[in-house]
């Protein structure tokens, strides 16, 4: 029997005034009880339609802000049971002004600054306005978010889908979901990778890819998905116009997966270090195969970066598997001027003017 909210202990041991082993929808009703009516698999199903009349009749996107912020926060479990359900839901979360889904994202708000609603009546009931993806089934919307960007035909994201993403992305991962979530991934990585070279949205796009390039058991696959599309985008973003902090965001990123988070300056939250994970021999080497296809192909580009210090340290790392010892010389340290003779050699030509 699905878990419907409603169900009630069953057959008590000690029975009910009609005697052991029954209830007040009579003996051996088959089901548990709500009031006089028996919950059994029938009545769910001929209720069920009906409670979703009642829910879409009152939780619109025109619907009172109150209703708004107590629905999404009330109504995010059931999508569990009802997956159908996932996109009203997230046209709500969409449309619904942005302090309100600031709020109901918002998992670990400060103490002393969370919003409740008081709901006046017969009993005045107070309601939590925070924490929808404790609730919610993270895979189920961002799939169903995924679709409406796809289905939008957008070219790029709005800071909703981003922080929305984002809202998906602070739970653990299932095992059992991981395919799917590569495949978001898959179908999403240009639309995150271009979110990058966009100052509003750079450290919040990053936080999510951090996600699944730091998960061990998705790793490999997230880094063959991206490597391409990361070298495009350094393009992109090593470009004259572009907002000099999503560069060093950018950098600090490739910073933090060549040498971990705990090692490398941190981008995100402190408190996620545990989940987040340790870098890798792969990892470093998704830095330096990317850093060294964007200087290969941006010379010039490359040459004026904040990348450049990075690779020096990449390579110093790596000259051991890829240079002799000599090729630096004894005791010398590697700095910019020997990096720069040291990437001529390792990007196969000189650099370009």
């Amino acid at each position: 029997m699905r878990n419907n909210g409603l169900q009630s202990q069953q057959n008590t041991a000690g029975g009910s005034a009609g005697g052991p082993g029954t209830a007040a929808g009579g003996p051996n009703s088959g089901g548990a009880v709500f009031g006089e009516i028996a919950i059994t698999e029938a009545v769910i199903d001929e209720y069920t339609p009906i409670f979703f009349e009642i829910i879409e009749a009152v939780f619109t996107p025109h619907a009172p802000k109150a209703t708004v912020k107590i629905g999404l926060i009330y109504l995010a479990s059931i999508m569990d049971l009802y997956p159908d359900f996932t996109p009203t839901y997230l046209n709500i979360l969409l449309s619904c002004p942005e302090n309100v889904r600031t709020s109901t994202l918002d998992v670990d708000p400060v103490a002393g600054t969370e919003e409740e609603v008081y709901v006046s009546g017969v009993n005045t009931e107070k309601y939590r306005t925070f924490g929808a993806p404790q609730e919610w089934n993270s895979l189920f919307v961002a799939q169903a978010l995924q679709k409406a960007i796809e289905d939008g035909k957008l070219e790029s994201l709005e800071w909703p889908h981003i922080e929305i993403f984002e809202a998906c992305t602070q739970m653990d991962f299932k095992p059992e979901d991981l395919d799917s979530w590569v495949e978001i991934l898959s179908k999403m990585k240009n639309h995150f990778l271009i979110s990058l070279c966009y100052r509003d949205f750079c450290d919040t796009t990053i936080k999510i890819l951090r996600r699944f390039f730091f998960n061990s058991e998705l790793q490999s696959r997230v880094i063959s998905e991206c490597l391409d599309i990361f070298i495009r985008m350094l393009q992109l973003l090593y470009q004259p116009d572009t907002d000099a902090d999503c560069k060093e965001h950018v950098r600090e990123f490739l910073e933090v997966l060549h040498d971990g988070p705990n090692d490398a300056m941190d981008i995100g939250n402190v408190e996620d270090e545990d989940q987040i994970g340790d870098t890798s021999t792969d990892l470093r080497d998704f830095v330096y195969q990317a850093i060294k296809a964007f200087a290969e192909q941006n010379q010039k580009a490359y040459r004026d970066s904040n990348l450049v210090g990075l690779m020096n340290k990449v390579v110093a790392g790596r000259r051991g598997e890829i240079f002799d010892a000599s090729d630096f010389g004894d005791g010398t340290e590697m700095g910019s001027s020997q990096y720069s003779g040291a990437s001529k050699s390792m990007l196969g030509g000189n650099s370009q003017a």
